[in-house]
């Protein structure tokens, strides 16, 4: 969990990124990273010729980027302090959980080896972080999730995961009550994708965009 002490902040991110990219079922491609970190194509470029030099990635013929060894571990250990980092604000400071993805961002490149070990001490059996993804150290034997699109009216579903990367997101489903845990009834899918649910007695819509950017577990089948 050593910490390349050479790596900048800078290399980090995009490391993370093309990781990230690749745990949510993407291809890395160059458009996508200056689209994830808000940066211009250019500034992608030159930033992955030098992360392919210093050995961390490499880019096949088709423009595809890919993880050496060296840049999986770097970028992997970066999100396990990121989950850890979450944890603390929000189990130690007690901070509304839609605010911590942004607070971790910052956090995540100034945890020690030392620090990060003293944390995985304290959350290293907690399951999920708070947005409901898998702990790094905990994915095996992980619960395969569905997206609530995939749903139909009359199950019952238990909100697994949440896409934690859109702050205004979260805060609208914080204040519909749909947070990772909750269990919901499907009331109605309509015939655009838009869903009727019903959490502890009332009942909330979401619509397409919303629905691919939760996971659940099914709970019990249609009626």
């Amino acid at each position: 969990m050593n910490k390349d002490k050479k790596t900048s902040i800078s290399q980090e991110d995009y490391l993370k990124a093309i990781w990230e990219l690749r745990q949510e079922g993407q291809v890395p491609i160059g458009a996508r990273i200056a689209e994830e970190l808000k940066v211009s194509a250019p500034a992608v470029t030159l930033a992955l010729k030098r992360l392919s030099k210093d050995g961390y990635v490499t880019v096949d013929k088709n423009n595809r980027i890919y993880l050496t060894n060296k840049g999986e571990e770097t970028a992997s250990n970066l999100a396990r302090r990121h989950q850890l980092v979450e944890k603390l604000l929000t189990d130690f400071l007690k901070m509304e959980w839609y605010k911590v993805h942004d607070e971790a961002e910052k956090l995540e490149h100034a945890i020690s080896p030392e620090m990060e070990e003293r944390l995985l001490e304290i959350f290293g059996k907690a399951k999920t972080c708070p947005h409901g993804y898998p702990l790094l150290e905990n994915r095996i034997g992980s619960v395969k999730l569905k997206p609530l699109r995939q749903a139909e009216a009359g199950q019952t579903l238990r909100i697994s995961k949440v896409y934690e990367k859109d702050r205004k997101f979260l805060e609208y489903l914080d204040k519909l009550g749909i947070t990772p845990g909750t269990e919901v009834y499907v009331n109605n899918k309509g015939y655009d994708g838009t869903f009727a649910l019903k959490i502890r007695e009332r009942i909330v819509h979401l619509g397409g965009m919303a629905t691919n950017r939760i996971w659940v577990k099914i709970l019990s089948k249609r009626k």
